[in-house]
């Protein structure tokens, strides 16, 4: 649909919920968010389209008030990603301005309206394929017209589009001519380049998998589809008791993490990286857009990435007795490890608001422009009876944690995970008690202690 001749500027609204203190905690945090950030005003035809494209990608509940908060970050992520991007996309939609830098007014109609189609596709197409996106955009007159034959500009939008919408990887703003380029994943590969910061890699494809699965196409960049390991009927039938293979709940909140060896904490754009863990840096990647999350748990009919993951299992798993995880299954998981590692610690909440160098935990954007996540904040909420973490869940129908969990009965996805950061505390703490007994006049074991104890940990 083109965008109006005389388009009306509307800004974004917050919703107004009802005054109990769970709700009024939801506007406060939609409030603050939103006059935070210097939003661009949008046209009466823009919001139209973008709450259509929340009601067909993430399913009718995602317009519900009580995912006002949600929708407004997840459209300024967008929109930012949009902005990123603009050079690409203008080269490639029909509709907008090559020479515009960045989206005029009326230009997020053609946008949101590429961004449904590739969702709908995404949702609903078995085995879907990065060429059939491109041809059914084409079909729909929605693409400009493309000089050369492997139609480079449009595979790359659609593969940074189908990146927006899984937060399975990050395309890179600039990529490569006649390449898949995308950055951000500790992946040992030869297929990278150096991209700014030396921390940062890209790992770079051709095109010889467009016409391949995306669940495929997506695990030649590494194993970024989640993948659920099988619990043994032995593990089954102990989760009410602590083994060696139970995953301890004080063990790895963060206040222990913090005490014991000082951790610190990376917050990663990409699913895959939650909760990995670097022993040679004691860092902690912990993904950190938990809203997105929320948005995929909401829609209980079909979600966004059910079909995504549905093909991967089928693709990827022989044994018939092996259970199938849906996608939601995923994503609560994943919600539930943050109250795991954030529940009831007050001490680590003040730090939030503190600033210098000596902070651990940071969870402002790295870029200026980068819309924070309002959930993040509460889910690190020190209150697990109030407006915290636990409320979070337990709204979401995940349950509340308790003191053990089996690895992977109670954490399909995360228990390894989980269970490596657990073993690395726990080694830690034993080498800081050997510390103190060795060296008596040293308590309370400072900064450097700690360090050289846990260095000798990571040896070990």
């Amino acid at each position: 649909m083109a965008a109006t001749d005389n388009p009306t500027p509307v800004q974004m609204h917050s919703t107004r919920l009802d005054h109990t203190s769970m709700d009024t905690w939801n506007h406060e945090l939609e409030l603050s968010f939103i006059q935070t950030h210097d939003y661009p005003s949008s046209t009466v035809e823009e919001v139209r389209h973008r709450d259509e494209f929340f009601y067909r990608v993430f399913g009718k509940e995602s317009l519900n008030p009580e995912f006002a908060s949600t929708r407004s970050w997840y459209s300024q992520f967008l929109e930012w990603k949009f902005r990123i991007h603009w050079r690409l996309m203008s080269q490639a939609l029909r509709g907008l301005d090559e020479d515009s830098l960045m989206p005029q007014p009326g230009n997020l109609v053609v946008v949101y309206d590429f961004l449904t189609t590739v969702g709908v596709l995404l949702k609903a197409r078995e085995n879907l394929v990065l060429v059939e996106v491109v041809d059914e955009l084409d079909n729909n007159n929605a693409l400009k017209e493309q000089l050369d034959q492997e139609r480079g500009i449009p595979n790359q939008v659609v593969f940074a589009a189908i990146g927006w919408l899984s937060m399975l990887y990050d395309m890179v703003c600039s990529p490569n001519p006649s390449r898949l380029e995308v950055t951000g994943f500790p992946i040992n590969s030869p297929k990278f380049r150096d991209f700014e910061a030396s921390k940062n890699r890209v790992i770079q494809q051709g095109f010889d998998y467009i016409d391949q699965p995306m669940h495929v196409l997506i695990n030649k960049f590494g194993p970024l589809i989640p993948e659920a390991q099988k619990a043994s009927s032995l593990e089954k039938s102990l989760v009410s008791y602590p083994t060696q293979q139970t995953i301890e709940t004080r063990a790895v909140q963060v206040r222990t993490l913090l005490n014991s060896n000082q951790l610190k904490i990376d917050w990663a754009t990409s699913l895959e990286s939650h909760l990995q863990l670097d022993v040679n840096t004691r860092t902690l990647k912990l993904f950190k857009f938990p809203s997105f999350c929320k948005l995929i748990v909401a829609d209980k009919e079909a979600s966004l990435l059910s079909r995504l993951f549905d093909d991967h299992q089928a693709y990827t798993i022989d044994d018939v007795s092996r259970p199938r995880f849906r996608s939601n299954d995923y994503f609560r998981e994943l919600l539930l490890t943050y109250h795991l590692i954030f529940q009831d610690d007050s001490e680590l909440w003040k730090s939030f608001s503190r600033s210098g160098s000596d902070q651990n935990i940071e969870i402002l954007p790295a870029d200026p422009g980068e819309p924070h996540d309002p959930l993040l904040t509460r889910l690190c909420s020190p209150s697990p009876t109030s407006w915290g973490s636990w409320q979070v869940c337990k709204g979401l129908a995940i349950g509340e944690p308790a003191n053990f969990y089996n690895t992977h009965a109670s954490f399909p996805f995360f228990g390894a995970r989980l269970l490596e950061l657990q073993t690395f505390v726990q080694n830690c703490e034993a080498e800081r008690k050997a510390c103190s007994l060795r060296s008596p006049w040293t308590a309370p074991i400072g900064d450097d202690i700690s360090q050289v104890c846990c260095s000798s940990a990571f040896m070990t």
